[in-house]
């Protein structure tokens, strides 16, 4: 019995890494459709798409006006008071338990890029909230995205919370974490935070 509680166990895992390995390539595949857009270093309210320059505005839209997938940064910016990019890490728990340079007053979280289907213009998941945009050209006097600061002493917390605004991230040490699919091996692991 105990042999056939290991095979079936032994099964179960190699269908799983085969699944792992599935999922990576068609993720690597949906990517490399997309076009990587750049945020400038100056300003992390702007980046680029199509060679052209855009603005993160305040103004949010529901994310069933997020039509087509069209392009992503996929970034962590800590950013400083003036929106300046200090530094741009992947995604993943590395970032999370790294420290932050001195200087930084947030850490924001930048996904994927949409065709905006209310309107003409595009849509940037920024911290789970989907912004519209304008070419930084036209931009004029429109109200741009505000950063929210991280909470004083906040970057020492142990607490982790689910957002209510999205259950597929997290809150932790002043920074909203994106949960992916993609496995960790326990060699990588760093040390436990809590």
């Amino acid at each position: 019995m105990k042999k056939l509680v290991s095979m079936v166990l032994v099964a179960a895992l190699a269908v799983g890494l085969a699944g792992c390995s599935l999922l990576d390539d068609e993720i690597a595949r949906r990517k490399s459709e997309r076009e990587e857009c750049k945020l400038s270093t100056s300003d992390a309210a702007v980046f680029t798409y199509g060679g052209t320059e855009y603005l993160i505005l305040q103004q949010t839209a529901d994310q069933s006006a997020a039509t087509a997938w069209v392009g992503y940064i996929q970034k962590f910016a800590v950013v400083d008071e003036n929106r300046a990019v200090l530094e741009l890490r992947e995604p993943g728990i590395a970032s999370a338990t790294k420290s932050l340079p001195d200087g930084a007053t947030s850490v924001v979280q930048f996904f994927n890029v949409y065709q905006n289907g209310q309107q003409d213009g595009l849509l940037v998941d920024v911290n789970g909230a989907f912004h519209e945009t304008v070419p930084k050209a036209q931009a004029g006097d429109a109200a741009v995205i505000v950063f929210e600061p991280m909470v004083q002493g906040d970057s020492g917390s142990d607490t982790v919370s689910i957002r209510n605004e999205d259950c597929t991230q997290l809150n932790f040490a002043g920074g909203i974490y994106q949960i992916t699919e993609t496995p960790v091996a326990q060699e990588q692991l760093g040390t436990y935070i809590t």
